[in-house]
């Protein structure tokens, strides 16, 4: 397999020396390695085996921040075929199995569905076939799309201040000990109460407006984020953090050269789940009352006892959530460029 550990030039580099003296290490290494490489301009072509080019890219990596330019460790990859886009077709070839699974796995539930109800198994009116809840969901979208857009714009400000909130606790929890100690197992003590048991309060003391979602959203949304950062933030490498400190670093470059890119694994894996946990929160705390929403939605058709509705509007949520997740995956790569899991 064809690939290329290629460097490239960052605003962050001192100046061309300090960039070039890099190279130069990084290209003796690849020499070392008795592979067929093509040396070119801040660019190494080389050939070898998936893992192979791998343990070449975090070496590279590790020379970078030993040579005393951390941030230049996250600008060495590797890219793979001609134009750097192709994965080994092993790889892919798995990739497209395991969906395949997934998906035969899916379409053979909704077979099973189809047949209980068909058969009178279940009454329909309490378990309705698959078709009739794609024929609710197309009759009912008009009016499911401006219930969305309430519960959506709920959900992202509670899942904006919640972000916030838990980064900013772990910051300061990870730069004060004692804090940490303290109030640590206070935070874990939030999420032990249910959320249905903090709605209705929440509720009664902030009405039936914006308010009471939000913050229930909120204290849904920010533990996950605050473990992650804190578990990323103490995981760090401590000689590269020792490393830094023996060239004069303080806590602030340390936390943006070692810890904060450190911990963005953890940070957007948090994030996958509080994208989940903030549009739940939000139906929920719409069942306890408001104007409009996906949650109130759902209270009136279970009054009449429209259950193809209301497994249309379950689908919805559940579509919606995995749409935020697959967007967290996206920004993911987009931030981690150094991160080919």
């Amino acid at each position: 397999m064809n690939a290329s550990v290629a460097i490239q030039t960052l605003p962050e580099a001192k100046n061309d020396e300090e960039l070039i003296r890099i190279v130069d290490q990084v290209i003796d290494y690849i020499k070392s390695t008795g592979l067929n490489y093509y040396v070119g301009p801040f660019e190494t072509a080389i050939e070898g085996d998936y893992d192979e080019l791998m343990d070449i890219v975090k070496e590279c990596q590790h020379i970078a921040i030993r040579a005393g330019a951390p941030s230049v460790a996250a600008y060495i990859k590797v890219t793979y075929g001609r134009k750097g886009r192709y994965l080994p077709l092993k790889r892919k070839s798995q990739s497209i199995t395991s969906k395949l699974w997934s998906c035969s796995a899916v379409f053979g539930l909704l077979i099973l569905w189809q047949g209980i109800s068909s058969f009178g198994l279940v009454d329909r009116f309490l378990l309705p076939s698959p078709i009739s809840v794609g024929r609710a969901f197309v009759t009912e979208f008009p009016v499911l799309a401006v219930n969305a857009g309430v519960t959506l714009a709920e959900a992202f400000t509670g899942l904006f201040l919640g972000v916030a909130t838990g980064f900013v606790i772990a910051v300061i929890m990870d730069h004060f000990e004692g804090l940490y100690r303290a109030f640590y197992p206070l935070v874990v003590l939030t999420q032990t109460v249910p959320t249905v048991a903090i709605a209705p309060l929440l509720v009664l003391w902030f009405g039936y407006g914006m308010a009471p979602k939000v913050i229930l959203i909120v204290l849904t949304t920010f533990f996950p984020i605050t473990v992650g950062m804190l578990t990323g933030f103490k995981s760090v490498n401590p000689d590269a953090v020792n490393l830094l400190k023996s060239m004069g670093a303080g806590r602030v470059k340390i936390f943006r050269y070692i810890k904060l890119p450190g911990a963005m694994g953890q940070f957007f894996a948090s994030l996958r789940i509080s994208v989940s946990y903030a549009v739940v929160g939000a139906v929920i705390s719409e069942w306890l009352g408001g104007f409009g929403g996906l949650g109130v939605y759902m209270t009136r058709v279970k009054k009449s006892f429209s259950f193809d509705k209301m497994f249309a509007v379950i689908f919805l949520i559940s579509a919606i959530s995995l749409l935020l997740m697959k967007g967290v995956d996206m920004l993911s790569k987009k931030c981690m460029p150094w991160d080919k899991q």
